[in-house]
C-alpha cells in the first residue's frame, strides 16, 4: 500500500498492488527515525516467523550528500513486471538527484 504518494519514488504508482509471487520481510525492531517510509504491507502472520501485522516495504533517506532507497519486498522475478519496475526505476532516479 502507498502511504506517500507525493514521493518521487512512488510516482505512477497504483494505491495498492500485488505482483506475482508475494514476498516480503518483516522489519522491526531497528533504527527506522532517519528513514521515511512510502509504502507498507499487511502481513496475516506466517506461522511463527512473522506475526499479522503492517510492516515498511519501500524507505528512503539521504545520508548526508548520498540517497538510500530500501526495498524489502518482492522477488526478483518481478522486478521487470508493472508497477514495480516503476518502482524501480523511481528510486535509481532519486538516487542519482534525477
Amino acid at each position: 500500500y502507498v502511504i506517500d504518494a507525493g514521493h518521487p519514488l512512488m510516482a505512477g504508482l497504483p494505491a495498492n498492488f500485488l505482483n506475482g509471487v508475494r514476498q516480503a520481510f518483516a522489519m522491526t525492531g531497528f533504527d527506522d527515525r532517519w528513514l521515511s517510509t512510502h509504502a507498507q504491507f499487511t502481513s496475516t502472520g506466517f506461522g511463527n516467523l512473522v506475526p499479522a501485522g503492517t510492516y515498511p516495504s519501500v524507505m528512503s533517506a539521504r545520508c548526508g550528500p548520498g540517497r538510500v532507497v530500501l526495498f524489502t519486498m518482492n522477488h526478483f522475478q518481478v522486478m521487470n513486471q508493472a508497477p514495480v519496475s516503476t518502482m524501480v526505476n523511481n528510486a535509481l532516479n532519486w538516487s542519482i538527484g534525477q
